[in-house]
């Protein structure tokens, strides 16, 4: 099984590593930005040095362009699109709360997904960990293959897939 990992150039910074043997698996790396602040709070020459230092980082690192970009809690505002110039903003269609919650939580938070839907979890949570085997079975016990950002986008044919209108503005 393979995913999209939106990375922390700080973290990134600090195992490389970690993020050439992500990329070597076979899965999408995206940009989270450098030090995870919210982008709401910041001036546009901020975000985009948060965005543009973090897509400098992890090309160095893995080889390769940074196609799509997440802002931390979803929020951002519309200047914020100038700076992504080809980049996509990826965002999620459930919301486990893995960092707060149990593994069974997360487990049934993601076993309410559907085709399509992009459920959002962390890297490193231990009840994240816990709950992701029983997770993958369920989803094969119900036809559901997860799929990489890319695979999706070329299954999914309605617009809605990229998310150019900011939430909570």
């Amino acid at each position: 099984v393979h995913a999209a990992f939106f990375l922390v150039g700080k973290q990134a910074k600090q195992y490389p590593y970690l993020v050439k043997a992500i990329r070597d698996a076979g899965n999408e790396i995206g940009n989270h930005t450098y030090n995870h602040p919210r982008l709401i709070y910041l001036g546009d020459e901020e975000v985009k040095k948060e965005i543009e230092t973090n897509n400098e980082l992890l090309k160095s690192i893995t080889g390769q362009e940074v196609k799509y970009f997440r802002p931390p809690g979803g929020r951002y505002y519309f200047s914020t699109l100038k700076v992504l110039r080809d980049m996509e903003i990826i965002l999620w269609t459930i919301n486990t709360d893995d960092i707060y919650k149990s593994a069974d939580r997360i487990y049934e938070d993601s076993v309410e997904a559907v085709d399509g839907d992009i459920i959002l979890l962390h890297s490193g949570v231990p009840q994240t960990i816990e709950a992701l085997p029983r997770i993958l079975k369920y989803f094969s016990s119900h036809n559901i293959k997860p799929v990489l950002i890319s695979e999706l986008k070329d299954i999914r044919s309605r617009e809605s897939f990229n998310r150019r209108c900011p939430q909570g503005l």
